[in-house]
Formats: C-alpha cells, sequence, structure tokens
C-alpha cells in the first residue's frame, strides 16, 4: 500500500522548492488550516478577509503585523493564493523593475498595507482561494497547526521540513533508498548563503525536527577527492506526526521572581561558587 495514502485530514502543502523557497511557508500553512473547502473549483480551499486577525496571525505563527501583509502579498504575487474581491494587487508591480530585493522588499511592504487597508475598510467578505498546488505533499492539519501555535517553528524549519517531506515523497513513489546530504545540498536547495551560522542554522532545524519526532537522521562525514572530511546528514525516517507531546504544567511550578533572583545572584557572583 502506498505510505502516501494513510495521511489523514491532509493539507496539500507545495511540494516545488521554488515555491517553498520564494514564500512563507508558516503563514501559508496557517491559512491551510484556517480555510475551508470550496464549492468551486475543486481541490480548492477558500476563506475571507474578515477571516484574517493580525493579532491571531501573530498568536499562532509569531508573524508580525507588517510582515504578515507582506508575506500575504508574496504569496498572491506568486499565485499560491488568489483574491476574488475588487482590491486587487498592482499587477504592473514586478521584482524585475527593481534594482535591488532590498528595494522591491520595501515598496512590496507600502503596497501590501495599503491594499490590506482598502480590502480591511471596504470588503471584508472578499474571498481568498487556495488552489491545490501542483505538484504536492500532503501534511497533515494537525502537524502544521502544532508547529505554528505549539512550537513556534522558524521558516528554516519548515521549509527544511517540507524539503524532506518532499524528497520522502520521492523515494517512497520510485522505491528509492535516502542518500546522503551535505551542507552544501541544503544551502542549495534552499538558497541559503554559505557560511558557518547558516550551517549552524541547518543542523538545529534538523535537530528540532528530530526532538519532536518528525524526523530520523544520523550525521557523519565522507571524504572529498582531496581526503578531507564533509559532514553528512543519513536521513532514516520523515515523518507525518509530531511525536512529543505539550504538557499542560500547574502555575504552581513557575519559577517565582525569588529563584530568578537567586539565579542572577549567582551568576553575579560566580556562578560556580556555592
Amino acid at each position: 500500500m502506498d505510505k502516501l495514502k494513510k495521511v489523514k485530514a491532509a493539507a496539500p502543502m507545495p511540494a516545488t522548492e521554488e515555491k517553498i523557497v520564494d514564500n512563507s511557508m508558516k503563514l501559508y500553512a496557517y491559512l491551510v488550516c484556517i480555510s475551508g473547502l470550496a464549492t468551486y473549483p475543486d481541490n480548492t480551499r477558500m476563506f475571507r478577509h474578515k477571516n484574517l486577525s493580525l493579532t491571531k496571525i501573530k498568536e499562532a505563527t509569531g508573524i508580525t503585523d507588517k510582515t504578515a501583509k507582506l508575506y500575504l502579498f508574496y504569496l498572491e504575487k506568486n499565485g499560491l493564493i488568489f483574491y476574488k474581491g475588487e482590491k486587487q494587487i498592482p499587477s504592473n508591480f514586478h521584482r524585475s523593475d527593481f534594482d535591488t530585493f532590498k528595494e522591491y522588499r520595501l515598496e512590496a511592504l507600502k503596497v501590501s498595507s495599503e491594499v490590506w487597508k482598502q480590502r480591511n475598510k471596504f470588503e471584508k467578505n472578499g474571498v481568498y482561494h487556495i488552489p491545490r498546488p501542483h505538484p504536492y505533499t500532503p501534511v497533515p492539519e494537525i502537524t502544521l497547526d502544532r508547529l505554528n501555535k505549539d512550537f513556534q517553528i522558524t521558516e528554516l524549519e519548515m521549509d527544511l521540513y517540507l524539503l524532506l517531506c518532499l524528497y520522502r515523497d520521492k523515494c517512497v513513489k520510485y522505491e528509492q533508498s535516502y542518500k546522503l546530504m551535505t551542507y552544501e545540498n541544503i544551502r542549495d536547495i534552499l538558497n541559503l548563503k554559505k557560511d558557518s551560522s547558516t550551517d549552524a542554522s541547518i543542523f538545529r532545524a534538523l535537530s528540532f525536527l528530530s526532538n519532536l519526532g518528525l524526523i530520523q537522521f544520523s550525521i557523519g562525514y565522507t571524504c572529498n577527492s582531496k581526503l578531507a572530511k564533509i559532514p553528512v546528514f543519513k536521513i532514516e525516517e520523515v515523518n507525518y506526526y509530531i511525536q512529543k507531546p505539550v504538557i499542560e504544567f500547574d502555575t504552581k511550578e513557575l519559577m517565582t521572581e525569588t529563584d530568578i533572583q537567586e539565579i542572577k545572584e549567582r551568576i553575579k557572583n560566580g556562578f560556580l561558587k556555592l
């Protein structure tokens, strides 16, 4: 039986590197989870502008108000979401019209804020459609929801997880085994800068996903043609469901102000002193 068919209540997430890298998958996942199925066209989800609360978006994802408007603008501009009301984003606004991405982003911030303001004022019932991406990978809505709300997943962590889901789908479909990955492989796919801090972020992201039970991996090394050691990752499994529970503790177990002050005093006076 195809393992891909075992996923229940799955959200169709983009399965191309370009769509994953060029858009906020954190916001996209949030929007997919709050949307319902549209009666037309088929395989399309929908929500209304009045369903968008910047306060709720920030609580659920950590994305600030200005950034949420900007990310929604990018999702529309890149064709992952379509707005059906009159207050459309400018059709003549293109990245190629700007010398640098920074200039494009600054202007996009202004445009996205104005478009949001107009929709908020005149088109509360304006409809957004989320067509099923092609190709797509199915990820349980409960997983996406928990990644945002419970664990405040970063964009890198979300992108990396979706990348690995995409890779898992490919390996399952063609009955292939997972191959070794290097930092360079991951940087190239996700269009990340080549530096030690990026590699450290990648390792932290892999460790985070592993801690949640979403992936299993081993770390090791291989040698290049010059016999230099190169760190590699061996993906052993990619899972759809989070294994780590979120426990509701009694507030009595929280650190008190006295506890905090005692620790601060120990740090101030030399942490190892008893």
